[in-house]
């Protein structure tokens, strides 16, 4: 357990006159790796004022910039009277509550003078009302008159500048008279009970990256053991506080969320936390939750179980998304009774993990950075639900042959580890002849599927069979009736994008659906043509078939396979109709 070492010392108040401030920016190379920001005070003498330093876990992460010449007579800025330095703004959650606001004791103090702070360099801010909304809430708490509040942006001289000891430490400490600041800020803030005696799970499941694979499934699993899944991002501040003001239980995956209960005036909640840290860190922990529930008298304990972490960054941090050993969180919460099923079990943990990675590059390109192989070829990783989703099939059944139609690039064909495969395409998108050495055992066929099937032996047969290819409805749906000419009583076919993400998806032609949805400012590539309809067509008109239609893992499928459940009354009995349905049909029909 991290001790507080620091809660008895006495916060104090440095007091500088001709004081000057410098901007902070980001530092080049010619700084320690260990600096963060450069710029700070300086007192008369042209002397760092060291102890408003920002300091984190020991190291000091804030330095002066080389070669610049402290002088009066550099400011663009004088600032006459009294004036607090209050700190360096941050638009981050925690950091924004653990910096911006450690010297939140002394603001309470004084209610009188102007209070200064530092902008991080890519945040351009006129006045408080430009910033977001919960820091503003928080702001608020100690000065109503926002007119107090004022931001650094140039080089500055200070008459007189009060400099308050910070409160709160990252890595370090939280003092008594901090905590009892922010307490008395969250009891203004705070709602009306609304989470009383609740068992809540923070949830990472909706951010873009961070996040915990397999999360969402796990949280349904909670759902039913009577826990609230509460994503903070998508609450006001007033709620968030007072979730650590009423529940019983908090729990869940470790982030900037579990800070707010430095705002909690009560301390009732068991709070019961999982780390994300990368497993070489070993034993290491997150002294910082330590700190602030310690500080604010709640019981807390602190769990590390790890899998792996994704290789989307050079190293864990933050921004990383994560496999965790949901085997063993579900077990500390069943020893505890706060569940009543004893095991949970996710085996797709690692697909999930690849999709959470491929949904970060889509909002965070630039937290992935692509690598060369020993050619100097770009190696492009690519998460293929379709191979995955082929082989728990063929766990199914006892595979021989597999035939795919529509193989393109390759992505699912040559990833799948079966016995005999057979590739279809008129055009092949990659080296066919250099393909072929690699996969002796493979047979290609650069043809159409209809020339294809009119010169395949009547007596060949497939166990697994994948559709893909050119997306239309006659197109699929003629090779569906193809393949059933070629398949056996256990055989199962699986038929891709036969359910559209919007109205644009269902357009015959791709580059007509992409210009379509672009003119509404939408540039999402999916593309699923009108094979919908062949859904509708397995419905009608082939009772000897049954289907479902897997959502919500990469690429709509449709695997069918023969069954006798008995007949089916057609929606609307006629191929002609099925063939002129629009995506809002296929709206009004959903089930």
């Amino acid at each position: 357990m991290i001790k507080n070492t620091k809660v008895n010392i006495t916060l104090s108040i440095d007091t500088l006159k001709n004081a000057l401030i410098t901007p902070v920016k980001f530092p080049n190379n010619n700084y320690d790796a260990k600096v963060n920001l450069i710029g700070c005070i300086y007192d008369q003498k042209g002397l760092v004022h060291t102890s408003s330093l920002l300091r984190r876990a020991g190291n000091v992460v804030q330095t002066s910039e080389n070669d610049f010449i402290p002088c009066i007579s550099n400011a663009k800025s004088h600032i006459t009277g009294t004036s607090i330095y209050g700190g360096i703004i941050a638009l981050h959650f925690g950091h924004c509550l653990l910096e911006t606001f450690s010297r939140v004791w002394y603001f309470l103090q004084n209610t009188q003078n102007e209070i200064y702070f530092l902008l991080l360099p890519h945040h351009k801010f006129n006045s408080l009302t430009d910033i977001p909304v919960w820091i503003q809430k928080l702001f608020s708490g100690f000065a109503v008159n926002f007119d107090r509040i004022h931001f650094v942006t140039e080089i500055t001289s200070f008459e007189q500048l009060i400099i308050p000891m910070p409160g709160f430490v990252i890595g370090d400490y939280c003092n008594p008279k901090q905590a009892e600041a922010l307490a008395t800020i969250g009891k203004q803030l705070t709602a009306n009970n609304i989470y009383t005696n609740k068992k809540i799970w923070l949830s990472r499941s909706k951010l873009k990256k961070g996040t915990i694979a397999g999360e969402q499934d796990f949280e349904i699993a909670l759902a039913k053991e009577d826990f609230v899944i509460i994503h903070p991002e998508l609450l006001s501040l007033d709620k968030q506080i007072a979730i650590f003001n009423e529940a019983q239980i908090i729990t869940g995956f470790v982030g900037s969320a579990f800070h707010t209960v430095l705002l909690a005036h009560k301390s009732t909640a068991k709070l019961i936390h999982f780390s994300r840290d990368n497993n070489t860190r070993g034993n290491k922990i997150n002294s910082n939750y330590l700190i602030c529930a310690e500080a604010k008298n709640f019981t807390i304990e602190y769990y590390k179980f790890f899998i792996h972490s994704s290789k989307m960054l050079n190293g864990f941090n933050a921004n990383t998304n994560t496999m965790q050993d949901l085997t063993k969180v579900w077990q500390v919460l069943y020893e505890q009774e706060l569940v009543t099923t004893k095991n949970y079990f996710d085996p797709d943990l690692r697909l999930k993990l690849q999709q959470l990675d491929t949904i970060s590059k889509q909002h965070y390109p630039n937290l992935f950075k692509e690598k060369l192989t020993e050619q100097g070829i770009k190696k492009v990783v690519v998460v293929n639900q379709s191979v995955r989703r082929m082989h728990a099939l063929a766990k199914q059944i006892n595979i021989k042959n597999y035939l795919e139609i529509g193989v393109a690039n390759g992505n699912t064909f040559l990833n799948l580890t079966l016995p005999y495969k057979t590739a279809v395409d008129p055009k092949f998108r990659f080296p066919l002849d250099e393909i072929r050495k690699q996969h002796p055992n493979d047979n290609f066929q650069e043809l159409s599927s209809d020339k294809f099937f009119s010169t395949l032996t009547a007596n060949i047969y497939y166990d697994l069979v994948f559709i893909d290819g050119l997306r239309t409805f006659e197109q699929h749906y003629r090779g569906l009736c193809n393949v059933l000419l070629h398949s056996k009583s256990n055989t199962i076919i699986l038929i891709d994008s036969t359910k559209p993400n919007d109205v644009y998806s269902t357009m015959r032609q791709q580059h007509k659906c992409y210009k379509r949805r672009g003119e509404t400012g939408n540039n999402n590539k999916s593309w699923h043509g009108d094979v919908f309809k062949v859904v509708f067509a397995l419905h009608d008109f082939h009772p000897g078939l049954n289907y479902r239609t897997i959502v919500g893992s990469g690429n709509p499928q449709t695997v069918v396979w023969r069954s006798n459940n008995g007949w089916r009354e057609p929606k609307f009995n006629s191929l002609e109709t099925i063939s002129r349905l629009s995506y809002f049909d296929l709206m009004d029909n959903m089930n």
